[in-house]
């Protein structure tokens, strides 16, 4: 896609992937299996610095196999700039 419409769409499409990306992560940890454990294992973990004691992370192993499907935001990031543009 770059190639035909490019170096400014491409740029813009990026600005857009990273924003549908960080919206679809914050989605995810959201709705996910276990989010309060998370995030009281976080808020652990900053206490504890904040207070120079080192207190290890314990999300488990099924975090590591989790996947993110990032395409979304590809795909929706070029969507976005094509409508910005006015081409779509």
């Amino acid at each position: 896609i770059g190639a035909l419409k490019g170096t400014y769409f491409v740029l813009t499409a990026a600005i857009y992937m990273s924003l549908l990306g960080g919206i679809l992560a914050v989605a995810i940890l959201l709705f996910r299996k276990g989010f309060a454990e998370r995030m009281r294992a976080l808020a652990y973990f900053i206490f504890g610095l904040s207070h120079g004691i080192r207190i290890p992370l314990a999300f488990g192993k099924e975090w590591k196999t989790q996947t993110y499907p990032y395409g979304l935001a590809i795909a929706g990031g070029a969507v976005a700039s094509l409508l910005y543009k006015g081409w779509l």
